[in-house]
């Protein structure tokens, strides 16, 4: 919804970035430059259009294409193809802008022998205005409860 209407005639990973690359063709050469060989697009809507950009463009890891379902999203396409997956492997969105070192977090996610890791950055989002949390159509605080005391 944030990049429309862009998104209306092109996918969120085609979305160009500057006037050289798309979204996608970062991070396929991020993945490339931390040595993955393959990786497996899930595409849905405007998937042609990904479809294409795949045959056209050679940077970044061999890619094969898996058409998911919509209402799957993100995990619906991956477990389709989970038995063709390797035992440890990144899921991620194909929209997604990260300085993150892709070999790294699968290294560490190898060492730690837990099932799941999940890769996330805290953010400090400041609001300008006050905030207010409702439960069941009641006010339970408002911006003055959320302030940080003075000393």
């Amino acid at each position: 919804m944030r990049l429309r209407p862009y998104t209306t005639v092109i996918p969120k990973p085609l979305v160009p970035i500057g006037d050289r690359y798309s979204i996608l063709e970062i991070v396929m050469l991020q993945l490339a430059q931390c040595g993955f060989k393959r990786a497996t697009l899930a595409i849905g809507h405007l998937g042609h259009l990904i479809r294409a950009y795949v045959a056209t463009v050679r940077s970044g890891p061999r890619s094969r294409l898996r058409r998911g379902a919509l209402a799957a999203r993100t995990v619906g396409p991956a477990l389709m193809v989970l038995e063709n997956l390797p035992d440890h492997f990144l899921l991620m969105n194909g929209d997604i802008l990260t300085d993150m070192n892709y070999a790294d977090l699968l290294k560490f996610h190898i060492e730690s022998d837990a099932p799941l890791t999940v890769a996330t950055n805290e953010r400090v989002h400041q609001v300008d205005f006050g905030v207010l949390d409702i439960q069941d159509g009641r006010i339970t605080s408002s911006p003055r409860s959320h302030r940080s005391p003075t000393p």
